[in-house]
């Protein structure tokens, strides 16, 4: 194991011992409390959505959506994002793919407060054409958590 993964399997074990109350974790001082976040409260702001109607949708749209390259489709939704400096949302939707990149979106965001990083991996219709991500892909999902 790297050391970035020991140290995450460390903290993931700290924390699960917190949560189930096992004695003295707490004197390791690894455990960080996380308060929860309204996701839908967080997309909606972001986003939005309350004021999307998707009846409206036509068949076009998703046959357009599908044909998009990933260079198109990250220029697209950045027009859609609420909340982010316009330079960075135009800076992240063209960046070009790095082995060092955390995902091919990142966003700074703020809410409540709080300064969060939304992580947006993109694949297009053009990348998958099954109805499922293939494994090899899935990496992009879960890179931002270590």
């Amino acid at each position: 194991m790297e050391i970035l993964d020991k140290i995450l399997l460390l903290r993931v074990l700290s924390n699960y011992c917190y949560l189930i109350k096992e004695n003295n974790v707490d004197e390791v001082g690894l455990y960080e409390e996380i308060n929860p976040i309204n996701t839908d409260e967080f997309i909606n702001q972001v986003f939005h959505l309350d004021e999307i109607n998707v009846d409206v949708v036509t068949d076009q749209d998703l046959a357009r959506l599908l044909i998009m390259k990933d260079d198109e489709l990250r220029m697209k939704f950045s027009k859609t994002v609420n909340g982010v400096e316009e330079r960075v949302l135009l800076r992240e939707s063209q960046k070009p793919h790095g082995a060092f990149e955390i995902s091919d979106m990142e966003l700074p965001m703020t809410f409540r407060g709080r300064r969060y990083f939304m992580c947006l991996p993109f694949k297009s219709g053009v990348e998958i054409r099954g109805k499922s991500v293939p494994v090899d892909i899935a990496y992009q999902i879960v890179r931002p958590l270590y």
